[in-house]
C-alpha cells in the first residue's frame, strides 16, 4: 500500500489500528508511531528530554526493541 493510501485512510478512519496505548519505562515513554512515513512502528523519549541534541529518544520496531535501545542508552550514559 502507498504512502498516500496510508495517509488518506488513516485520515477516514479505514482501516486504521492506534495500536496500544502509550507505556512508560525506566522514565521513557513508549507509544505507537504517528508518523506514518517513519518505518519503525513505535517512537520513544525521556520524560525530560530537551528537544535536538539530547539522545533519550528514537525509534523501534516493537515495543520489546525500544526496551532494548533505552536499556542500552541508560547503560552507555551511566558508563560516561
Amino acid at each position: 500500500m502507498s504512502i498516500l493510501r496510508k495517509m488518506w485512510n488513516k485520515l477516514l478512519g479505514i482501516g486504521y489500528d492506534p495500536g496500544p496505548p502509550a507505556i512508560s519505562y525506566r522514565n521513557y515513554r513508549i507509544q505507537r508511531n504517528p508518523y506514518m512515513w517513519l518505518n519503525d512502528q513505535f517512537i520513544w523519549s525521556h520524560r525530560d528530554y530537551s528537544g535536538p541534541g539530547d539522545r533519550r529518544c528514537g525509534t523501534a520496531a516493537s515495543i520489546e526493541e525500544a526496551k532494548e535501545l533505552i536499556d542500552e542508552l541508560e547503560e552507555s550514559h551511566g558508563a560516561e
